[in-house]
């Protein structure tokens, strides 16, 4: 009588989570296909930073608002004309380090700072996520 009672509970069981993954086979699919499919993201979707070194004027805003002291910058004099104007020689985001907080992009005066979707930065090592522009 018990191995009779315990068949009827396995079987019992089994009927109840298939019923459930028949439910579910019927609704719309939530996982994807990554790399083969990739998500849409929307508009405001930010995973990175990047910079444009012909629109920076190397005022250093960008560097001392980051609280993860992601960008380096190494500036220097340049003479356009009869003006003497700052330009980076060098410009340093170290996105190993950066939480994506947007606030270089926000208080950058030229907008040559702007957030990305970019969002397959992995590498093998830290010295990867560094992204040098001179």
């Amino acid at each position: 009588m018990r191995v009779i009672w315990g068949m009827i509970l396995t079987l019992w069981s089994v009927l109840k989570s298939l019923s459930i993954t028949f439910l579910y086979f019927w609704r719309r699919k939530v996982t994807v296909q990554y790399p083969e499919e990739r998500i849409e993201h929307p508009p405001r979707f930010r995973a990175s930073v990047d910079v444009d070194i012909n629109k920076c004027i190397a005022c250093g805003i960008c560097q001392r608002v980051c609280p993860s002291k992601v960008i380096e910058i190494e500036a220097w004099r340049v003479k356009e004309g009869e003006k003497e104007v700052r330009k980076p020689r060098s410009f340093t985001l170290n996105l190993g380090r950066c939480m994506v907080c947007g606030l270089c992009a926000e208080y950058c005066p030229t907008e040559a700072i702007r957030m990305t979707q970019e969002y397959e930065l992995s590498g093998y090592t830290r010295e990867a996520l560094v992204r040098r522009r001179s």
